[in-house]
């Protein structure tokens, strides 16, 4: 009912988030019903670069670390752009660099980068 009368985001777009939920392992209900929730709340746009997100090419990260919580909730979650995703997980210089070089972020896009990047134990960039 509360995704009905949102006008965020197109319903076809909260449609296909329905119909290809996260299936991996470690997948959760929560994880997925947060990500649509995310969708809407962040106008369907990466939450580092503003861009609109593709559908088929955006990441649902954890601010800290999947592995060491196990935490599926809102406030641990966000949506990303595929390659701002690789960036903040990216750990060798010459990753960085590409990462970099492709998204080209402006000091407030690499504060936020740099923000998630020591969230997840890196350093920043």
């Amino acid at each position: 009912m509360i995704h009905q009368n949102q006008h965020s985001v197109p319903e076809w777009q909260l449609q296909w988030l329905r119909e290809h939920p996260i299936t991996n392992e470690r997948a959760t209900i929560e994880l997925n019903d947060n990500r649509i929730s995310l969708f809407v709340a962040q106008n369907g746009k990466c939450a580092v670069m503003g861009d609109e997100l593709i559908l088929t090419e955006m990441d649902c990260h954890h601010k800290t670390l999947w592995y060491e919580t196990k935490d599926d909730r809102y406030v641990n979650l966000v949506l990303l752009s595929r390659d701002v995703h690789r960036l903040i997980h990216a750990t060798s210089d010459e990753t960085i660099r590409k990462y970099t070089d492709l998204i080209k972020p402006n000091d407030e896009q690499r504060n936020k980068i740099n923000q998630l990047r020591k969230m997840v134990g890196n350093e920043a960039i």
